[in-house]
């Protein structure tokens, strides 16, 4: 009997959909940060927005779901505080699942390398385009 109510309440828990797509910041511009989820369980993630292309950003990974938060894992590039030696992070991202919206909710990187900054952050509330 606790067996079966176990799993009689397992069973009601929801767990957020996410659609895989394209997902982008609202705004004005015509070049917003923007994330694609792929059907393999890949991302790209790509930032645009500033005026030259040595600034643009561009990171591919893994993501998952695990209740109503997408987690987004990583690798970007990490600076000394010094910027005299680099190193690549593991990082992870973490968004709430809100119908079709995608709103930051936490982002961390790999504690083993804790004298480094990452160089490019993933940020923002982002919203399904297609």
């Amino acid at each position: 009997m606790k067996l079966f109510i176990f799993i009689f309440l397992l069973s009601q828990i929801t767990i957020a959909q996410i659609k895989v797509g394209t997902y982008k910041i609202v705004s004005d511009s015509l070049r917003t940060p923007e994330l694609i989820l792929k059907n393999d369980q890949t991302f790209s993630y790509s930032n645009r927005n500033g005026v030259s292309c040595l600034v643009w950003y561009q990171t591919d990974g893994t993501w998952k779901v695990n209740f109503d938060k997408l987690i987004l894992i990583d690798s970007v590039m990490g600076f000394d505080r010094e910027i005299t030696k680099t190193t690549y992070l593991k990082r992870t991202t973490i968004y709430s699942i809100e119908n079709e919206n995608l709103h930051f909710y936490k982002q961390y990187w790999e504690t083993s390398k804790s004298e480094y900054n990452a160089a490019k952050p993933i940020f923002g509330d982002l919203v399904f385009k297609e």
